[in-house]
């Protein structure tokens, strides 16, 4: 028997539908919310759903297309108007051009759907209010199937939050999401391959060495991350799923007799939105303590979206183009003669340092150089002809050997550096980008900073080959 109740309005532009699942609101408001959840019960039953596009935010859109057991295809599409989570989603709701219908039946248009999220403590109730342009519009509607076909989708819901509470409690798991703009193959690429983790695993600060990577069912990836603090955390992951480009599963522990074992089994999916990739972290710990410890002692949560920020950050990285990508950047490359781990230490050494910042004829005196994500460095550049310059920069990120990324905060110029180091025919690449907030901030300083640059990597070429 259908549950899903169709019940009065007193506008008669407006259809309203209401349920009561028998699953906590933060599940429901999840499932209605991503994609990985919509495409699994979104549509009648029978029916299966592509998801295009979701940009969950304020003017964000989305794009989904029903395709139904002939192989038809049900295009819809709208735009997010207000967000309140797991209370309220108010969004515009369009049929697409090629929204297949019967002849001499044309479709409503201009609806805006408001769905509200009520907390019954173990139970939600959902209700859908269906706001059309006109009358005629309603009636359309009607005659579409429209009640019909919500309460199928419904059921299909519940049936999918049913399966999703079978398969974990929320009070063992950590579950963290991110939309990525870059193709699933690249995520799925920049999770897996020990050179590319090496680069974001983990949060802000810390640096992964990976011993061993053997990415198959029953293959085991060894690996120890160092904190910032200096201490080493040794790992040991077994993949239980390999399913590229769509999915991982593995179990989780520590690799050392002497560390907390506390083991848990994450399961990571990697859902296409258009040219997104919508990953998900589901971490599930063997008792609700376990996951209360690691929340506690080790800002678990807090470090799963810290960790996903770089895997971000990286993944920009790895698509921008060897140049400028807009007027707000300067951006400079060069193959050096070193492995990347002598490009780390000319950085991180600040007598090697010194050395080699800055343009031809500069020197600098150093009063402050704390090499660690929100370190301070507070140095002078003395210029030939006798100006000083004070400089005050932050180190924000720092994944050793391969990425600095800099916040230079002086008055007199505001920007962000990153500076990448890559492998590249026995040599290292570095590419080396400035970024300024608005291209009147940036147009200024390239007319400098560009020849400046080459004068610098020349510089740092000295002291990589031994000549300063």
């Amino acid at each position: 028997m259908n549950k899903t109740t169709l019940i009065p309005s007193e506008n008669e532009l407006e259809l309203v539908l209401t349920r009561v699942f028998n699953a906590p609101r933060s599940l429901v408001w999840q499932c209605w919310i991503q994609a990985e959840h919509v495409a699994a019960w979104f549509g009648p039953k029978g029916f299966t759903t592509r998801v295009e596009q979701i940009d969950f935010q304020v003017g964000g859109f989305w794009r989904y297309v029903m395709i139904g057991p002939d192989g038809a295809e049900y295009p819809c599409h709208g735009k997010f108007q207000e967000i309140s989570p797991e209370e309220r989603l108010v969004s515009t709701d369009e049929f697409g051009e090629d929204h297949q219908m019967p002849e001499g039946m044309d479709l409503p248009q201009g609806m805006v759907v408001t769905t509200l999220f009520e907390d019954l403590g173990s139970r939600t109730r959902l209700t859908i209010r269906i706001m059309h342009a006109s009358v005629e519009d309603r009636r359309k509607h009607e005659a579409m199937g429209v009640v019909e076909g919500w309460g199928s989708s419904l059921d299909c819901l519940d049936e999918h939050l049913a399966a999703c509470l079978a398969e974990t409690s929320p009070d063992r798991e950590i579950v963290t999401r991110r939309m990525l703009k870059a193709p699933r193959e690249l995520v799925f690429q920049a999770f897996t391959d020990p050179v590319n983790i090496s680069r974001w695993w983990g949060p802000r600060g810390f640096s992964t060495t990976t011993h061993s990577s053997d990415l198959r069912v029953g293959g085991q990836w060894l690996f120890t991350m160092h904190g910032p603090d200096g201490r080493d955390y040794k790992n040991k992951v077994v993949y239980l799923e390999v399913d590229p480009p769509s999915r991982l599963s593995y179990k989780h522990s520590g690799d050392a007799p002497d560390v907390e074992q506390i083991k848990f089994h994450t399961t990571v999916t990697f859902v296409e939105v258009g040219e997104q990739t919508e990953i998900t972290l589901r971490a599930v710990f063997e008792t609700p303590a376990e996951r209360e410890y690691v929340v506690r002692e080790h800002g678990a949560v807090e470090g799963g979206h810290d960790t996903l920020q770089r895997l971000s950050e990286h993944l920009e990285d790895r698509v921008a183009p060897r140049a400028a990508r807009n007027d707000c950047e300067i951006f400079s490359t060069r193959l050096f003669a070193c492995t990347p781990e002598q490009m780390w230490q000319a950085w991180s050494d600040p007598q090697a340092l010194a050395k080699w910042w800055g343009p031809k004829g500069f020197t600098n005196t150093f009063h402050e150089f704390e090499f660690q994500p929100g370190g301070q460095w507070r140095f002078i550049m003395h210029s030939p002809n006798g100006v000083d310059f004070f400089n005050h920069c932050v180190f924000v990120d720092l994944s050793k050997p391969s990425k600095v990324v800099i916040d230079h905060l002086a008055d007199m110029h505001k920007f962000r550096i990153i500076a990448l180091f890559t492998a590249e025919a026995g040599q290292t690449r570095v590419d080396f980008r400035m970024i300024f907030d608005t291209p009147e901030d940036c147009a200024p300083v390239k007319e400098i900073a560009v020849p400046s640059n080459e004068q610098l990597f020349d510089r740092l070429a000295d002291v990589l080959a031994g000549r300063m």
